[in-house]
């Protein structure tokens, strides 16, 4: 008789605290990380790490190794983002104040390494990032993710722009694709945005609170590795730091090009674990 692995018994829907969730893992394939705020389990209220959900990462890490400092450092430091609510709470996020960010605690991944390289250099691994979060108000460029330092070393990064649309930018060369739809600039407004890109279709996609999805060409030419740490709400070494007064809930990255389906499924899960609809 065949006696199953350990992995065969991790729940696809565990509890936090008083509350049950899906893990993004079960709902997509190739989910890596998956924070949350309002989620015990992911934040316990206090502490210096941002704890990542997923029991099963897709490229084979363990779940630690994609657990985020608040700040640069394991110290409290002038740029942890702010916990706003009570620990499990639904509407519990994070608060920013213009000079604050979360960078990876245990350093690069293979895959945070080079999810930016072009296919033809040994890179070219897909990726989806997922950010939810609430009041931003544009003005200037902010980050949402990065692994890159400026327009000279090698990486990519996620930016909103004044105009509150999105820039997906690979470096070096300043591979730049600019989205036309724009986020809710209303502070009160909550806000479900992807960014997905296929090294193999030279494409990415975006999804702003819509059900549609705008996508266009978009050729990566990285030919090296990044040692920059990956850093989520800035660009990469703490560059484009996301706006004061934005708030953010929840955000995860999977090794894959996203589908509507995948979409869909991600979106219906965090209004039920945050009770509000994301439209």
């Amino acid at each position: 008789m065949l006696i199953p692995s350990s992995v065969d018994f991790v729940p696809s829907t565990p509890t936090s605290g008083n509350r049950s969730y899906n893990r993004m893992g079960s709902l997509v394939s190739a989910c890596i990380f998956d924070l949350d705020a309002t989620l015990v389990s992911s934040y316990p209220g206090t502490g210096q790490i941002w704890y990542n959900l997923e029991t099963q990462p897709a490229d084979g890490e363990p779940q630690s190794g994609y657990d985020f400092w608040l700040g640069e450092t394991s110290a409290s430091g002038t740029n942890d983002p702010t916990f706003i609510g009570s620990a499990d709470s639904p509407s519990a996020s994070w608060q920013f104040d213009g000079g604050d960010y979360f960078q990876i605690a245990s350093g690069n991944s293979q895959f945070l390494s080079k999810y930016h390289m072009a296919t033809a250099y040994g890179g070219g691994t897909d990726y989806g990032l997922v950010v939810v979060g609430r009041g931003f108000n544009g003005g200037s460029t902010y980050g949402l993710c990065g692994n890159t330092r400026g327009t000279a070393g090698h990486g990519a990064a996620v930016w909103f722009l004044t105009n509150n649309t999105f820039r997906h930018r690979n470096t070096p060369g300043v591979v730049d694709h600019d989205s036309s739809a724009a986020c809710p600039t209303s502070v009160a407004s909550n806000f479900f945005a992807v960014i997905t890109h296929s090294h193999q279709q030279n494409k990415s996609t975006y999804w702003i609170n819509k059900g549609t999805s705008e996508s266009a060409t978009h050729t990566f030419a990285s030919a090296n590795a990044t040692n920059i740490r990956f850093q989520l709400f800035a660009s990469g070494s703490a560059q484009f730091i996301m706006q004061a007064s934005t708030r953010f809930y929840a955000v995860s990255m999977y090794n894959k090009f996203l589908t509507a389906a995948d979409v869909s499924a991600i979106m219906t899960e965090y209004g039920t674990r945050h009770g509000r609809t994301y439209i």
